[in-house]
């Protein structure tokens, strides 16, 4: 019979397993999304702005989908709090639209 410290240990285990095997599964989807677009020919175009993403970015992530600019302004804008509010370390109250 398991005691109560088998059983986090068991669980995290199992949470840790799952975790991995959900990134695994999402960098693959990653990785045959841009086997598609060498296919199309878009491979390396910025999805949102349609510039040329950098070959160092491309060379550090082959499954970027993004240009540098672009990546970074929609990391900013996932910095929002469902709220409204900006994280308290990058700013004041920002009202959405």
């Amino acid at each position: 019979m398991y005691d109560e410290a088998d059983l986090t240990s068991s669980e995290l285990e199992s949470s840790m397993k799952m975790r991995l095997k959900n990134r695994e599964a999402l960098f693959l989807k990653k990785i045959n999304e841009s086997l598609k677009r060498i296919e199309e020919g878009s491979f390396g175009e910025c999805q949102e702005c349609g510039d040329e993403i950098e070959i160092r970015r491309l060379e550090a992530r082959p499954t970027a989908t993004h240009c540098v600019n672009c990546k970074e302004q929609q990391e900013r804008l996932e910095q929002l709090h469902i709220d409204g509010h900006r994280h308290k370390s990058i700013g004041s109250k920002l009202r959405l639209a």
